[in-house]
């Protein structure tokens, strides 16, 4: 699933087996995931390559919103995460063909 701001914007794949991975806007990660419930999600990012990025702010503030993941909605194709703590949220469409 691709976030739905930008050309270059983060993804995240659900993987059998509770892993995570996707694309921060500037490097790939990976990690585990944990649902508890219909809504409980949780997230830990475990690795992350480190390219060269000129917007590795904002992919580090992606890495960081993922780890502080609490809640997740889906309606249709859309995919909803929230981090109660930090009071954000991050909207993903899904991405068919993800080459990144």
């Amino acid at each position: 699933m691709a976030q739905t701001d930008s050309e270059e914007a983060p993804t995240i794949q659900f993987e059998q087996q509770e892993i995570v991975n996707g694309y921060d806007g500037c490097n790939r990660y990976f990690g585990t995931y944990a649902i508890d419930g219909n809504e409980s999600l949780s997230i830990v990012i475990s690795g992350v390559t480190k390219k060269y990025c000129h917007n590795s702010a904002s992919a580090d503030a992606f890495i960081e919103f993922l780890n502080n993941v609490s809640k997740v909605s889906v309606e249709d194709d859309t995919l909803i995460l929230y981090a109660e703590k930090t009071n954000d949220s991050r909207t993903f469409s899904k991405y068919e063909n993800d080459k990144r």
